[in-house]
């Protein structure tokens, strides 16, 4: 028996034969042990045996063990590389993150990074704040995510022969129109009190409470229209109420008030006037918008007919899926409303208990710098993703959400 087979048994008899740890690591020498036993036993086998994935020992068949960096203990250096910024910013961030909480602030994810690039950037302009980061951040300085659970919309279950259907409709009738005419509208619900679902917090900490401004139910709904150019048409912002608002906005915004704060046949007819005509101005356009019954009346329908927009009527249960607004845009520029709100809360002078919600004002401002912070290219990237304006040649396939190519076919 070769020396180098005995160094091999020696490392295998000290690797545990108990369930191992979710971060369980391997010497290198172990890690050469488990690969010259497969030469002999399946691969699936051995993983078995010592309770790990098959793909972590494919991953090390395409290392090389010999040449890889490791501590005087033998283990891989794994993800150990010097921060590429000052460590006294990685402090600063981590009191950021505590201050907050000790007042009960909602601390997400993404308010993290976003604070971590404002910080970071004038000592390294190519910090990136990746989710990588921010999930070793977190490792580092003993964080974690505290969230609720939560049931994701159920798909119907004829959804595949409904996704092909609309997206043949949509192909057979974008031919006929400029790219800037195809367009995409929705309503999503815009709420005073934006409050995280989840927030970060110390391990181990037993309450997580959260401060609002107790207007959790309090909200206004944001009527958004993209196109496939990457443009927001003009935006218009329902709030609930009577009487006639006036508010400070920019000329992209039309604020109306409705008695419960939705969307109706009336304002329907009123967008469709006042954001619609003048962008496409009568041209032809491909109107994508979902089944909601204010937009598929029949007086609705002649305005569009009229202004000579088709409507291209998303099939129910399938906005998560076909609608790039849903898909791509609706989320990040909540993320970003989130961070305002979560600012706000946080300048509030009194630490125990704000008092005063936000008002009809803050939350136009709010919406409008969202808004903003949302790129061109990703209202085009939303089109691709929801496979609604990629090259009819098939080069741009690729981009194409796998649950509607897979089952589209």
């Amino acid at each position: 028996m070769s020396v180098s087979t005995l160094h091999h048994q020696s490392a295998m008899e000290e690797i545990p034969r108990k369930v191992r740890g979710k971060y369980r690591s391997y010497s290198i020498a172990e890690k050469k042990a488990i690969l010259e036993e497969t030469e002999t036993t399946s691969t699936c086998a051995v993983a078995t045996k010592y309770n790990m994935c098959e793909s972590t020992i494919r991953r090390w068949r395409k290392l090389d063990l010999d040449t890889q960096r490791h501590k005087a203990s033998g283990r891989s250096m794994g993800g150990g590389h010097p921060l590429s910024y000052p460590a006294a910013l990685e402090i600063d961030i981590t009191a950021w993150v505590l201050q907050r909480r000790d007042r009960n602030l909602a601390v997400s994810t993404q308010s993290i990074q976003l604070y971590a690039k404002e910080v970071i950037h004038p000592h390294n302009p190519d910090f990136k704040a990746s989710y990588g980061w921010l999930q070793k951040f977190m490792k580092r300085n003993n964080l974690t995510l505290r969230a609720k659970t939560s049931q994701s919309q159920k798909l119907p279950s004829s959804y595949a022969e409904h996704v092909t259907s609309f997206r043949e409709f949509i192909d057979r009738n974008r031919r006929r129109q400029q790219p800037e005419f195809i367009m995409n509208m929705d309503e999503t619900p815009f709420y005073f009190d934006n409050v995280p679902n989840r927030t970060v917090e110390q391990v181990g900490a037993k309450t997580v409470r959260v401060l609002t401004t107790g207007s959790e139910k309090k909200r206004c709904t944001v009527v958004l229209c993209i196109s496939d150019t990457g443009e927001f048409l003009t935006t218009m912002i329902i709030f609930k109420g009577k009487r006639k608002l006036k508010l400070i906005h920019p000329d992209n915004v039309v604020i109306r008030v409705q008695e419960k704060g939705w969307m109706n046949e009336e304002l329907m007819l009123e967008w469709i006037e006042l954001c619609v005509r003048p962008y496409t101005e009568r041209k032809p356009s491909l109107l994508i918008l979902d089944s909601f019954r204010g937009h598929l009346t029949k007086d609705v329908n002649s305005s569009m007919k009229k202004m000579n927009v088709l409507p291209a009527v998303i099939p129910g249960g399938c906005t998560s899926l076909l609608q790039p607004l849903d898909v791509c845009i609706n989320k990040p520029l909540k993320a970003h409303a989130k961070k305002l709100w979560m600012d706000y809360m946080h300048s509030m002078t009194d630490s125990t208990r704000p008092t005063k919600p936000a008002t009809k004002q803050q939350i136009v401002e709010w919406v409008v710098e969202a808004q903003s912070r949302i790129s061109s290219d990703m209202v085009v990237k939303s089109f691709k993703v929801t496979g609604l304006s990629n090259n009819l040649d098939g080069s741009e396939s690729h981009m194409i959400n796998a649950n509607i190519i897979v089952n589209s076919n």
